[in-house]
């Protein structure tokens, strides 16, 4: 056990604190944060493959147990047996489409949390993204599906805002308008993430549902027949709490 963990700063309350200095930097109240649960508990209702099928109203959310003050349990994503694979190949399959790794990307930032300037910037998924970035020649910009790291509500806020995804500060309005929805031009976490999909399968394979849902979302198949054919998609997942972090491009080939 860590330091950290031994004096009670485990992930969770590690989450707490960002949660808490992002509501006072931004200006927002626990209820306008509670729509990430929501959003994902709404896609996880529509996604066959989730192990969270059930909606979540604001109520439900108000109403859950506190976990570490502000987070509350629809905040976290539920432990979870589960399975997911990718086939990885040298050569096209005969299909007419393929998906090609285009980047991957990795980063670590080990500064102890009371060390940190900030707790709502994750440097370790920023530097990991900018590196997929640039191994797959596009910018943040070209990126039309995206699959975040959502073990906690926060951190899929942060993680989209540290990839240059969403400015500072703007996620939990984009949510609410529903600019981050099916139909638009950044769909994120269109399976309902790991808040519905389940995090840390297997003791932490919760990357591999990422990449498997991406391939299936690229891919236009079942049941992300409405999302179009998105050309490109990232995937980023994390350990601990800023940590070391993992992003991969993906395309989607004729």
């Amino acid at each position: 056990m860590s330091t950290r963990g031994f004096f009670g700063v485990t992930p969770a309350a590690q989450a707490a604190m960002a949660m808490r200095e992002y509501m006072l930097k931004y200006g927002y109240d626990y209820e306008d944060l509670a729509i990430w649960p929501i959003k994902m508990h709404e896609r996880g209702s529509k996604n066959p493959l989730a192990y969270m099928k059930k909606q979540a109203t604001l109520k439900d959310v108000l109403e859950s147990e506190v976990v570490a003050d502000p987070l509350r349990l629809y905040d976290v994503a539920p432990a979870v047996d589960g399975s997911a694979a990718v086939i990885l190949c040298n050569k096209p399959v005969k299909s007419d489409v393929a998906i090609r790794i285009d980047g991957i990307g990795i980063g670590a930032y080990g500064t102890y949390t009371g060390q940190r300037d900030s707790l709502t910037e994750l440097l370790s998924v920023r530097d990991a993204t900018n590196m997929a970035l640039r191994a797959a020649h596009v910018s943040i910009g070209d990126i039309r599906l995206a699959e975040v790291h959502d073990t906690y509500s926060i951190l899929g806020m942060l993680a989209l805002e540290s990839m240059g995804l969403v400015r500072p500060g703007e996620t939990p309005r984009l949510l609410s308008t529903g600019a981050l929805d099916v139909g638009n031009k950044l769909v994120v976490n269109a399976g309902g993430g790991l808040k519905s999909m389940g995090g840390f399968p297997g003791g932490g394979a919760s990357g591999m549902y990422e990449l498997a849902l991406m391939v299936m979302e690229l891919m236009n198949v079942k049941p992300f027949e409405s999302l179009g054919k998105a050309e490109l998609g990232i995937v980023q997942d994390m350990a601990g709490f800023d940590l070391v972090s993992t992003s991969v491009v993906l395309r989607r080939v004729s």
